[in-house]
């Protein structure tokens, strides 16, 4: 009986952090509105929609928010970039899962030192000092 409970609270657990049904309960897209969070935008006026994110759960929400929105909508103005660990990448229509982690060791923090220097030399970051 303890571990049936314990498999339910588990499982309850589990679902309470389902990245694509917390899309879903605040994302929706009819013909002619998007809404996010309550706020509501006409799709005639929306010249492209762009996704970014990281971590984990950002695979399972790019992919709900393709989902959400009209396969019309998706290949016409969708586009993104996520960042997510090796092991969540998968192919989308529109969104870009990108890995970011590639082994656990680069998961570890780094001296401050080295990554400043390593933004500072690199082409994106153009000579913008980084704390």
């Amino acid at each position: 009986m303890l571990r049936e409970q314990a498999q339910e609270i588990w499982k309850a657990g589990v679902a309470a952090v389902d990245s694509d049904r917390l899309v879903r309960n605040v994302v929706s897209c009819d013909r002619h509105t998007l809404s996010i969070c309550g706020e509501s935008f006409a799709l005639d006026s929306l010249s492209r929609l762009i996704v970014l994110g990281t971590g984990k759960a950002g695979a399972g929400m790019a992919s709900a928010i393709e989902a959400v929105l009209s396969e019309e909508l998706t290949d016409s103005q969708l586009t993104g970039w996520v960042n997510v660990p090796a092991d969540c990448v998968r192919l989308l229509r529109r969104i870009s899962l990108h890995a970011a982690r590639l082994r656990e060791s680069m998961s570890r923090p780094r001296q401050a030192s080295s990554v400043r220097n390593e933004f500072w030399n690199s082409p994106t970051g153009r000579g913008r000092m980084i704390s």
